[in-house]
Protein backbone atom coordinates (compact mmCIF):
# COMPACT_ATOMS: atom_id res chain seq x y z
CA UNK A 1 0.00 0.00 0.00
CA UNK A 2 1.45 3.74 -0.86
CA UNK A 3 1.54 6.52 1.28
CA UNK A 4 3.26 8.84 -1.02
CA UNK A 5 2.85 12.14 1.32
CA UNK A 6 4.59 9.88 4.20
CA UNK A 7 7.96 9.96 5.30
CA UNK A 8 11.10 8.16 6.65
CA UNK A 9 10.42 6.89 10.18
CA UNK A 10 13.76 8.51 11.19
CA UNK A 11 15.02 12.02 10.15
CA UNK A 12 12.37 11.84 6.50
CA UNK A 13 11.55 15.00 4.69
CA UNK A 14 7.86 15.56 3.97
CA UNK A 15 6.27 14.11 1.16
CA UNK A 16 9.02 11.69 0.49
CA UNK A 17 6.17 8.83 0.31
CA UNK A 18 6.38 5.22 1.90
CA UNK A 19 5.16 1.67 1.14
CA UNK A 20 3.75 -0.45 3.79
CA UNK A 21 3.62 -4.05 3.44
CA UNK A 22 0.68 -5.18 5.43
CA UNK A 23 0.85 -8.62 7.01
CA UNK A 24 -2.78 -9.98 7.41
CA UNK A 25 -4.87 -12.50 9.67
CA UNK A 26 -7.37 -14.55 8.32
CA UNK A 27 -10.03 -12.72 9.51
CA UNK A 28 -8.95 -9.37 7.22
CA UNK A 29 -7.66 -7.48 10.22
CA UNK A 30 -3.80 -6.55 9.99
CA UNK A 31 -1.36 -8.90 11.76
CA UNK A 32 2.05 -6.71 11.80
CA UNK A 33 3.13 -4.07 9.14
CA UNK A 34 6.66 -3.14 7.24
CA UNK A 35 7.61 0.50 6.02
CA UNK A 36 9.74 1.08 3.49
CA UNK A 37 10.77 4.38 2.57
CA UNK A 38 14.12 6.51 2.46
CA UNK A 39 16.82 4.33 3.26
CA UNK A 40 14.60 2.47 5.23
CA UNK A 41 14.10 -1.50 5.17
CA UNK A 42 15.70 -1.78 2.04
CA UNK A 43 13.88 1.53 0.15
CA UNK A 44 15.54 3.70 -2.01
CA UNK A 45 18.16 6.08 -0.20
CA UNK A 46 18.30 9.80 -1.70
CA UNK A 47 14.62 10.56 -1.08
CA UNK A 48 13.89 14.62 -1.27
CA UNK A 49 10.89 16.45 0.55
CA UNK A 50 7.79 16.06 -2.68
CA UNK A 51 9.07 12.76 -4.48
CA UNK A 52 5.79 11.25 -3.54
CA UNK A 53 7.16 7.98 -3.51
CA UNK A 54 4.37 5.50 -3.37
CA UNK A 55 2.50 7.16 -5.81
CA UNK A 56 1.72 3.78 -7.89
CA UNK A 57 2.68 0.53 -6.52
CA UNK A 58 2.22 -2.80 -8.90
CA UNK A 59 2.89 -6.43 -8.04
CA UNK A 60 5.62 -7.58 -10.99
CA UNK A 61 6.30 -11.09 -10.56
CA UNK A 62 9.42 -12.60 -9.66
CA UNK A 63 12.10 -10.92 -11.40
CA UNK A 64 14.98 -12.60 -9.82
CA UNK A 65 13.69 -15.73 -9.39
CA UNK A 66 13.99 -16.18 -5.71
CA UNK A 67 10.81 -17.19 -4.72
CA UNK A 68 9.61 -13.54 -3.98
CA UNK A 69 7.18 -11.86 -5.75
CA UNK A 70 8.99 -8.28 -6.80
CA UNK A 71 6.90 -4.63 -6.64
CA UNK A 72 7.40 -1.73 -8.76
CA UNK A 73 6.72 1.78 -7.01
CA UNK A 74 6.18 4.82 -8.42
CA UNK A 75 7.86 8.36 -7.56
CA UNK A 76 6.15 10.27 -9.94
CA UNK A 77 8.13 13.73 -8.73
CA UNK A 78 11.54 12.18 -8.50
CA UNK A 79 14.46 12.63 -10.57
CA UNK A 80 17.47 10.78 -12.00
CA UNK A 81 20.25 10.25 -9.38
CA UNK A 82 22.99 12.07 -11.32
CA UNK A 83 22.09 15.44 -12.98
CA UNK A 84 18.55 14.81 -13.42
CA UNK A 85 15.57 17.80 -13.32
CA UNK A 86 13.23 18.46 -11.05
CA UNK A 87 9.73 16.20 -11.17
CA UNK A 88 10.97 14.11 -13.49
CA UNK A 89 9.79 11.20 -11.85
CA UNK A 90 11.09 7.42 -11.59
CA UNK A 91 10.28 4.04 -11.24
CA UNK A 92 12.02 2.07 -8.59
CA UNK A 93 12.00 -2.04 -8.49
CA UNK A 94 11.82 -2.98 -5.28
CA UNK A 95 13.54 -6.91 -5.43
CA UNK A 96 12.05 -8.66 -1.94
CA UNK A 97 13.05 -10.57 0.04
CA UNK A 98 11.16 -13.26 3.11
CA UNK A 99 12.80 -11.79 6.81
CA UNK A 100 9.71 -12.62 8.03
CA UNK A 101 10.13 -14.02 11.76
CA UNK A 102 7.39 -15.61 14.29
CA UNK A 103 7.11 -13.47 17.20
CA UNK A 104 5.01 -14.15 20.36
CA UNK A 105 4.73 -10.99 22.52
CA UNK A 106 2.70 -10.24 25.53
CA UNK A 107 1.92 -6.10 26.89
CA UNK A 108 3.06 -5.44 23.89
CA UNK A 109 6.40 -6.67 24.27
CA UNK A 110 7.90 -9.35 21.95
CA UNK A 111 9.03 -12.36 24.45
CA UNK A 112 9.84 -15.08 21.74
CA UNK A 113 11.03 -14.93 18.49
CA UNK A 114 12.13 -17.37 15.90
CA UNK A 115 14.12 -16.30 12.77
CA UNK A 116 13.42 -17.61 9.24
CA UNK A 117 16.91 -19.01 9.65
CA UNK A 118 15.71 -21.40 12.09
CA UNK A 119 17.41 -19.31 15.65
CA UNK A 120 15.21 -18.92 18.49
CA UNK A 121 15.41 -16.17 20.95
CA UNK A 122 14.07 -15.78 24.19
CA UNK A 123 14.24 -12.02 25.62
CA UNK A 124 15.56 -11.49 22.32
CA UNK A 125 14.81 -10.27 18.64
CA UNK A 126 18.46 -11.03 17.09
CA UNK A 127 19.28 -14.48 18.45
CA UNK A 128 22.94 -15.20 17.76
CA UNK A 129 22.32 -18.94 18.01
CA UNK A 130 20.09 -22.29 17.94
CA UNK A 131 18.53 -21.07 21.34
CA UNK A 132 19.61 -17.69 22.43
CA UNK A 133 18.35 -16.84 26.28
CA UNK A 134 18.96 -12.80 27.47
CA UNK A 135 18.30 -11.20 30.24
CA UNK A 136 20.45 -7.84 31.32
CA UNK A 137 18.83 -7.97 35.48
CA UNK A 138 20.72 -9.90 38.17
CA UNK A 139 18.32 -12.97 37.55
CA UNK A 140 19.15 -16.35 36.18
CA UNK A 141 18.67 -16.49 32.61
CA UNK A 142 17.52 -20.09 32.40
CA UNK A 143 16.01 -22.52 34.91
CA UNK A 144 16.04 -26.20 34.80
CA UNK A 145 13.40 -27.64 37.53
CA UNK A 146 12.19 -30.89 38.97
CA UNK A 147 9.27 -29.56 40.42
CA UNK A 148 9.18 -25.39 41.75
CA UNK A 149 11.14 -25.95 44.77
CA UNK A 150 14.05 -28.62 43.35
CA UNK A 151 16.08 -26.84 40.29
CA UNK A 152 19.57 -25.47 38.93
CA UNK A 153 19.32 -21.97 38.03
CA UNK A 154 22.01 -20.63 35.32
CA UNK A 155 23.28 -17.00 34.92
CA UNK A 156 25.30 -15.01 32.64
CA UNK A 157 26.63 -11.93 34.79
CA UNK A 158 27.33 -8.57 33.77
CA UNK A 159 31.13 -9.56 32.59
CA UNK A 160 30.01 -12.76 30.68
CA UNK A 161 31.40 -15.47 33.39
CA UNK A 162 28.92 -18.36 33.69
CA UNK A 163 27.19 -19.37 37.30
CA UNK A 164 25.29 -22.46 38.31
CA UNK A 165 23.25 -22.28 41.44
CA UNK A 166 21.54 -25.84 42.02
CA UNK A 167 19.20 -25.71 44.89
CA UNK A 168 20.62 -28.80 45.96
CA UNK A 169 23.59 -27.17 46.70
CA UNK A 170 25.37 -30.17 44.48
CA UNK A 171 26.43 -30.70 40.68
CA UNK A 172 27.30 -34.31 39.61
CA UNK A 173 29.14 -34.82 36.45
CA UNK A 174 28.57 -38.89 36.55
CA UNK A 175 30.84 -41.48 34.97
CA UNK A 176 32.71 -37.93 32.77
CA UNK A 177 35.97 -35.99 33.07
CA UNK A 178 36.36 -32.29 33.80
CA UNK A 179 38.63 -29.81 31.85
CA UNK A 180 39.27 -26.65 32.73
CA UNK A 181 41.59 -25.37 29.94
CA UNK A 182 43.43 -22.25 28.61
CA UNK A 183 44.48 -20.73 24.93
CA UNK A 184 40.67 -21.70 23.81
CA UNK A 185 41.12 -25.05 23.11
CA UNK A 186 41.57 -28.01 25.48
CA UNK A 187 45.28 -30.00 24.91
CA UNK A 188 45.29 -33.30 23.30
CA UNK A 189 45.31 -36.33 25.55
CA UNK A 190 42.77 -39.15 26.84
CA UNK A 191 42.88 -39.48 31.02
CA UNK A 192 42.81 -43.04 32.26
CA UNK A 193 39.15 -43.70 32.91
CA UNK A 194 36.87 -41.18 34.46
CA UNK A 195 36.19 -38.88 37.05
CA UNK A 196 39.39 -37.12 36.29
CA UNK A 197 39.83 -33.42 37.11
CA UNK A 198 42.44 -31.62 34.77
CA UNK A 199 43.30 -28.49 35.06
CA UNK A 200 45.74 -27.22 32.72
CA UNK A 201 47.22 -23.78 34.66
CA UNK A 202 46.34 -23.83 38.71
CA UNK A 203 44.32 -24.87 40.54
CA UNK A 204 43.44 -23.05 43.76
CA UNK A 205 41.37 -24.79 47.22
CA UNK A 206 40.63 -22.25 49.65
CA UNK A 207 41.73 -19.29 47.28
CA UNK A 208 40.94 -17.46 44.20
CA UNK A 209 43.75 -16.26 43.18
CA UNK A 210 46.33 -19.19 43.04
CA UNK A 211 50.08 -18.73 42.25
CA UNK A 212 51.14 -21.72 41.65
CA UNK A 213 50.00 -25.34 40.28
CA UNK A 214 48.37 -26.17 43.44
CA UNK A 215 47.57 -23.66 46.22
CA UNK A 216 45.70 -24.59 49.58
CA UNK A 217 44.90 -21.66 51.79
CA UNK A 218 43.35 -20.55 54.72
CA UNK A 219 44.04 -20.82 58.62
CA UNK A 220 46.59 -23.62 59.50
CA UNK A 221 45.71 -25.50 56.03
CA UNK A 222 46.02 -28.96 55.85
CA UNK A 223 46.86 -31.70 53.14
CA UNK A 224 46.70 -35.24 53.74
CA UNK A 225 47.55 -38.60 51.76
CA UNK A 226 45.14 -41.30 52.20
CA UNK A 227 45.60 -44.97 52.31
CA UNK A 228 42.43 -46.37 52.16
CA UNK A 229 43.72 -49.64 52.60
CA UNK A 230 45.49 -49.65 55.55
CA UNK A 231 44.65 -50.67 59.25
CA UNK A 232 42.63 -48.40 61.99
CA UNK A 233 44.12 -44.94 62.46
CA UNK A 234 46.55 -46.11 60.25
CA UNK A 235 45.81 -44.01 56.93
CA UNK A 236 45.97 -40.87 56.72
CA UNK A 237 49.49 -38.52 56.87
CA UNK A 238 49.12 -34.84 56.15
CA UNK A 239 51.29 -31.65 55.52
CA UNK A 240 50.22 -28.66 57.30
CA UNK A 241 51.84 -25.49 57.14
CA UNK A 242 51.17 -23.54 60.94
CA UNK A 243 52.79 -20.23 61.76
CA UNK A 244 56.11 -20.04 59.55
CA UNK A 245 56.64 -23.61 60.15
CA UNK A 246 55.37 -26.74 58.21
CA UNK A 247 54.57 -30.15 59.95
CA UNK A 248 53.85 -33.54 59.08
CA UNK A 249 51.80 -35.52 61.10
CA UNK A 250 48.99 -38.55 60.82
CA UNK A 251 45.58 -38.45 62.31
CA UNK A 252 42.88 -40.89 63.52
CA UNK A 253 40.39 -42.47 61.30
CA UNK A 254 37.73 -40.14 62.79
CA UNK A 255 40.34 -37.28 62.60
CA UNK A 256 39.24 -36.19 65.98
CA UNK A 257 43.19 -36.65 66.54
CA UNK A 258 46.37 -34.94 64.93
CA UNK A 259 49.60 -35.72 65.66
CA UNK A 260 52.41 -32.61 64.44
CA UNK A 261 55.16 -34.40 65.53
CA UNK A 262 56.30 -36.34 62.95
CA UNK A 263 58.65 -34.19 61.16
CA UNK A 264 58.89 -30.34 62.17
CA UNK A 265 60.10 -27.67 59.70
CA UNK A 266 61.05 -24.96 61.58
CA UNK A 267 61.07 -21.63 59.59
CA UNK A 268 62.76 -19.31 61.55
CA UNK A 269 65.59 -21.38 62.51
CA UNK A 270 65.90 -24.01 59.39
CA UNK A 271 65.90 -26.94 61.82
CA UNK A 272 64.37 -30.04 60.89
CA UNK A 273 62.86 -31.86 64.21
CA UNK A 274 62.30 -35.67 63.61
CA UNK A 275 59.56 -36.72 66.62
CA UNK A 276 58.94 -33.76 68.18
CA UNK A 277 57.23 -30.43 67.54
CA UNK A 278 59.71 -28.38 69.25
CA UNK A 279 62.88 -26.52 67.91
CA UNK A 280 65.61 -27.39 69.50
CA UNK A 281 67.68 -24.45 68.60
CA UNK A 282 64.71 -21.89 69.65
CA UNK A 283 66.33 -19.36 71.88
CA UNK A 284 70.36 -20.86 71.66
CA UNK A 285 73.15 -19.11 70.54
CA UNK A 286 73.45 -21.67 67.52
CA UNK A 287 73.61 -21.08 63.64
CA UNK A 288 71.92 -23.74 61.79
CA UNK A 289 72.13 -24.24 58.26
CA UNK A 290 70.09 -27.95 57.72
CA UNK A 291 71.12 -30.18 60.81
CA UNK A 292 68.37 -32.99 61.99
CA UNK A 293 67.27 -32.44 65.72
CA UNK A 294 65.33 -35.26 66.80
CA UNK A 295 63.71 -36.42 70.78
CA UNK A 296 66.01 -38.30 71.95
CA UNK A 297 68.80 -35.87 71.56
CA UNK A 298 71.23 -35.81 74.48
CA UNK A 299 70.81 -31.97 76.64
CA UNK A 300 70.77 -29.48 75.17
CA UNK A 301 71.98 -30.78 71.62
CA UNK A 302 72.58 -34.20 71.99
CA UNK A 303 73.36 -36.30 68.70
CA UNK A 304 70.50 -37.68 66.09
CA UNK A 305 68.65 -40.97 66.45
CA UNK A 306 70.96 -42.88 63.76
CA UNK A 307 74.06 -43.14 65.53
CA UNK A 308 74.53 -45.39 68.28
CA UNK A 309 78.00 -45.56 68.43
CA UNK A 310 80.50 -42.79 69.83
CA UNK A 311 84.38 -42.64 69.82
CA UNK A 312 85.43 -39.76 72.30
CA UNK A 313 88.61 -38.50 72.94
CA UNK A 314 89.71 -35.58 75.37
CA UNK A 315 92.73 -34.17 76.84
CA UNK A 316 93.99 -32.62 80.76
CA UNK A 317 97.50 -31.33 79.03
CA UNK A 318 97.93 -27.33 79.34
CA UNK A 319 99.83 -25.43 77.14
CA UNK A 320 99.76 -21.53 75.93
CA UNK A 321 97.52 -22.11 73.09
CA UNK A 322 98.67 -25.52 71.79
CA UNK A 323 97.17 -28.83 70.50
CA UNK A 324 98.47 -32.34 71.48
CA UNK A 325 99.68 -34.19 68.00
CA UNK A 326 97.25 -34.82 65.24
CA UNK A 327 95.67 -38.60 65.26
CA UNK A 328 93.26 -40.10 62.90
CA UNK A 329 90.24 -42.25 63.38
CA UNK A 330 89.27 -44.96 60.82
CA UNK A 331 86.13 -45.27 59.82
CA UNK A 332 84.23 -48.82 60.55
CA UNK A 333 82.66 -50.90 58.09
CA UNK A 334 79.28 -50.14 56.64
CA UNK A 335 79.36 -46.37 57.71
CA UNK A 336 78.77 -43.95 55.40
CA UNK A 337 78.15 -40.57 57.57
CA UNK A 338 79.25 -39.64 61.01
CA UNK A 339 78.45 -36.77 63.31
CA UNK A 340 81.27 -35.07 64.95
CA UNK A 341 81.53 -32.49 67.64
CA UNK A 342 84.57 -30.50 68.26
CA UNK A 343 85.51 -28.15 71.11
CA UNK A 344 88.19 -26.20 71.91
CA UNK A 345 90.72 -26.07 74.88
CA UNK A 346 89.62 -23.34 77.84
CA UNK A 347 91.31 -20.48 78.50
CA UNK A 348 93.37 -19.94 82.27
CA UNK A 349 92.30 -18.09 84.64
CA UNK A 350 94.46 -14.90 85.95
CA UNK A 351 96.91 -15.49 88.20
CA UNK A 352 96.38 -11.66 89.89
CA UNK A 353 98.66 -12.13 93.59
CA UNK A 354 97.49 -8.43 94.39
CA UNK A 355 95.31 -7.37 97.48
CA UNK A 356 92.06 -6.26 96.98
CA UNK A 357 91.91 -7.11 93.00
CA UNK A 358 91.23 -10.57 91.72
CA UNK A 359 91.80 -12.19 88.53
CA UNK A 360 89.54 -12.88 85.91
CA UNK A 361 88.64 -16.01 84.38
CA UNK A 362 89.48 -17.67 81.48
CA UNK A 363 86.91 -17.97 78.25
CA UNK A 364 85.59 -21.78 77.31
CA UNK A 365 86.20 -23.23 74.14
CA UNK A 366 84.36 -22.85 70.85
CA UNK A 367 81.66 -25.72 69.92
CA UNK A 368 80.85 -27.07 66.22
CA UNK A 369 79.13 -29.64 64.98
CA UNK A 370 78.38 -31.26 61.71
CA UNK A 371 77.85 -34.15 59.16
CA UNK A 372 80.60 -36.12 57.82
CA UNK A 373 79.97 -37.92 54.65
CA UNK A 374 82.45 -40.55 54.64
CA UNK A 375 83.22 -44.30 53.11
CA UNK A 376 84.17 -47.54 55.56
CA UNK A 377 88.00 -47.79 55.90
CA UNK A 378 89.03 -43.71 55.04
CA UNK A 379 90.71 -41.66 57.91
CA UNK A 380 88.73 -38.55 60.21
CA UNK A 381 92.30 -36.63 61.02
CA UNK A 382 91.76 -34.47 64.25
CA UNK A 383 93.63 -32.95 67.26
CA UNK A 384 92.84 -31.39 70.64
CA UNK A 385 93.81 -27.88 71.77
CA UNK A 386 95.34 -28.29 75.14
CA UNK A 387 93.88 -26.01 78.29
CA UNK A 388 95.10 -23.27 78.65
CA UNK A 389 98.40 -22.74 81.72
CA UNK A 390 97.85 -20.41 84.72
CA UNK A 391 100.56 -18.33 84.80
CA UNK A 392 102.36 -16.90 88.30
CA UNK A 393 101.59 -13.32 89.00
CA UNK A 394 100.22 -12.69 85.43
CA UNK A 395 97.20 -13.08 82.85
CA UNK A 396 96.62 -16.76 82.04
CA UNK A 397 97.15 -18.83 78.63
CA UNK A 398 94.57 -19.29 75.73
CA UNK A 399 93.12 -22.45 75.39
CA UNK A 400 94.64 -24.49 71.83
CA UNK A 401 92.66 -25.08 68.92
CA UNK A 402 90.43 -28.35 68.28
CA UNK A 403 89.65 -30.03 64.74
CA UNK A 404 88.47 -32.71 62.70
CA UNK A 405 88.96 -33.12 58.74
CA UNK A 406 87.92 -35.43 56.55
CA UNK A 407 88.71 -33.94 52.30
CA UNK A 408 86.97 -30.42 52.04
CA UNK A 409 85.16 -30.52 55.32
CA UNK A 410 86.84 -28.78 58.38
CA UNK A 411 85.22 -28.26 61.82
CA UNK A 412 87.80 -25.99 63.81
CA UNK A 413 86.72 -25.09 67.36
CA UNK A 414 89.30 -22.44 68.79
CA UNK A 415 90.33 -22.01 72.09
CA UNK A 416 89.01 -19.62 75.33
CA UNK A 417 90.97 -16.58 75.98
CA UNK A 418 93.45 -16.41 79.01
CA UNK A 419 91.64 -14.67 82.24
CA UNK A 420 93.41 -11.17 82.76
CA UNK A 421 93.48 -8.46 85.49
CA UNK A 422 90.94 -6.46 83.73
CA UNK A 423 87.04 -5.45 84.15
CA UNK A 424 85.99 -8.64 81.99
CA UNK A 425 87.13 -12.51 81.61
CA UNK A 426 88.68 -14.06 78.68
CA UNK A 427 86.66 -14.28 75.94
CA UNK A 428 84.93 -17.55 74.27
CA UNK A 429 86.63 -19.74 71.83
CA UNK A 430 84.39 -19.48 68.42
CA UNK A 431 83.23 -22.96 66.29
CA UNK A 432 83.16 -22.96 62.21
CA UNK A 433 82.56 -24.96 59.27
CA UNK A 434 79.40 -27.25 61.10
CA UNK A 435 76.08 -27.01 60.92
CA UNK A 436 76.08 -25.62 64.12
CA UNK A 437 79.00 -23.41 65.46
CA UNK A 438 78.84 -21.82 68.80
CA UNK A 439 80.55 -19.61 70.67
CA UNK A 440 82.02 -20.71 74.27
CA UNK A 441 81.09 -18.70 77.61
CA UNK A 442 83.26 -15.60 78.76
CA UNK A 443 85.12 -15.97 81.73
CA UNK A 444 84.00 -13.95 84.54
CA UNK A 445 84.93 -10.66 85.45
CA UNK A 446 87.23 -9.54 88.41
CA UNK A 447 86.22 -7.52 90.68
CA UNK A 448 87.88 -5.29 93.58
CA UNK A 449 87.21 -8.03 96.46
CA UNK A 450 86.59 -11.20 93.88
CA UNK A 451 88.06 -13.79 91.28
CA UNK A 452 86.28 -14.37 88.60
CA UNK A 453 84.84 -18.02 87.36
CA UNK A 454 85.73 -19.63 84.12
CA UNK A 455 83.25 -19.83 81.67
CA UNK A 456 81.33 -22.51 80.24
CA UNK A 457 79.90 -24.47 76.90
CA UNK A 458 77.48 -27.22 76.85
CA UNK A 459 79.90 -29.76 78.00
CA UNK A 460 83.24 -28.13 79.76
CA UNK A 461 81.93 -26.41 82.68
CA UNK A 462 84.16 -23.50 84.41
CA UNK A 463 85.92 -23.26 87.70
CA UNK A 464 85.45 -20.93 90.46
CA UNK A 465 88.05 -19.18 91.59
CA UNK A 466 88.80 -18.44 95.26
CA UNK A 467 88.19 -15.29 97.08
CA UNK A 468 91.16 -15.03 98.67
CA UNK A 469 94.06 -17.51 99.07
CA UNK A 470 93.85 -20.98 97.54
CA UNK A 471 94.09 -22.90 94.42
CA UNK A 472 91.35 -22.61 91.45
CA UNK A 473 90.33 -25.91 89.52
CA UNK A 474 90.94 -27.11 86.20
CA UNK A 475 88.38 -25.91 84.10
CA UNK A 476 85.78 -28.78 83.40
CA UNK A 477 86.78 -31.29 80.59
CA UNK A 478 85.47 -30.67 76.90
CA UNK A 479 87.32 -26.76 76.91
CA UNK A 480 85.64 -25.23 80.72
CA UNK A 481 87.35 -22.30 80.78
CA UNK A 482 89.84 -22.19 84.69
CA UNK A 483 89.10 -19.59 87.28
CA UNK A 484 90.96 -16.55 88.22
CA UNK A 485 92.38 -15.80 92.19
CA UNK A 486 93.31 -12.91 94.22
CA UNK A 487 96.03 -14.15 95.73
CA UNK A 488 96.29 -17.82 95.35
CA UNK A 489 96.73 -19.80 92.19
CA UNK A 490 94.68 -19.80 88.98
CA UNK A 491 92.72 -22.89 87.62
CA UNK A 492 93.91 -23.77 84.23
CA UNK A 493 91.61 -24.33 81.20
CA UNK A 494 89.89 -27.76 80.80
CA UNK A 495 91.13 -29.53 77.51
CA UNK A 496 89.39 -30.09 74.34
CA UNK A 497 87.53 -32.82 72.76
CA UNK A 498 86.24 -34.58 69.62
CA UNK A 499 83.25 -37.13 69.67
CA UNK A 500 82.40 -38.73 66.24
CA UNK A 501 79.13 -40.72 66.46
CA UNK A 502 78.04 -43.47 63.70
Amino acid sequence: MGAFRDEATSGGSSDEGALHILFMNPNGTVKSTVKISDAENGGPSGLDATDFFGGSVASIGDLDGDGITDLAVGAYADEATSGGSSDEGALHILFMTNTSRLRLATAGTERFSVTNGGLVGIGTSTPQRILSVQETTANSQFRLAYDNTNFSDFQIDSTGDLIFNPSGDDVFLNDDNLWVCSGGACSAGTPAGTGNLIVETRLGIGTSTPNWALQLAGTRPFLTLSDTSAGADLKHWFFSSQGGNLYVGTTTDGYATSSIGALSLFGGSGVLSIGTSTDKLAGLTYSATGTVITQSQIAPMGFPIPFSNVFAITTQLTGNAAQIASSTFIVPAGVYRVWVEVYGGGGAGQDANVVNGGGGGGGAGGVVKGFMDVFPGVSINYALGKGGAQQASAAGQSGGTSHANYGNTWLVASGGEGGTATATGGEGGIGTGGVINSRGGPGGAQTADSAGAGGSNERGGGSRGPLNAGTALQGGVCGGGGGGTETGVAGDGGGGCVFIWY
